[in-house]
């Protein structure tokens, strides 16, 4: 009974109508790029920010040689003491770092780089509908006629669920 008690109280944080989710455990995903980022707070509609994109292009065979993107971002304003503590990531560090739209850039630069031409770019993130919001946010700096960031993505939280 446990299971199906936190399984429903999850339900609430999953919005299963979103175009972009692929289903949990529905088919083998063999080509992903997997994702992190880190941000100045919890809602981008209320102005937190990305202050860290990390990325890491896994396919079949690159096992010894993944590709791999990191990249700091100056929200061009301080940190807070919670989000330092947090993250690990201070103002010191994020000094001369790109703004969002040309974080964004090298990012998609990146993407055009390891992803397979004419592919539907696949992310797979813990919590990905958190980490997929900023980078939609980003990209509308980015890219103001982009209403999001193009991708499909997976959630491993939602994942550990379904297991």
């Amino acid at each position: 009974m446990k299971g199906n008690t936190t399984k429903m109280y999850w339900e609430r944080y999953i919005d299963r109508r979103n175009p972009r989710r692929i289903e949990p455990l529905d088919k083998p995903i063999d080509t992903y790029i997997m994702l992190d980022t880190e941000t100045t707070g919890l809602h981008p509609e209320e102005g937190a920010t990305l202050i860290e994109i990390g990325a890491l292009f896994v396919q079949p065979g690159n096992e010894n040689s993944r590709p791999k993107f990191e990249q700091l971002i100056d929200p061009q304003h301080p940190l807070t003491e919670f989000i330092t503590g947090l993250t690990g990531i201070t103002d010191r560090m994020l000094q001369g770092m790109p703004t969002a739209g040309a974080a964004m850039m090298r990012f998609h630069q990146w993407i055009d780089h390891v992803w397979p031409a004419g592919e539907p770019l696949t992310i797979i993130a813990h919590n990905a509908q958190f980490d997929v919001s900023f980078l939609d946010a980003a990209e509308r700096v980015y890219d103001p006629t982009s209403p999001v960031f193009d991708c499909k993505w997976a959630c491993t939280k939602e994942m550990s669920w379904e297991l």
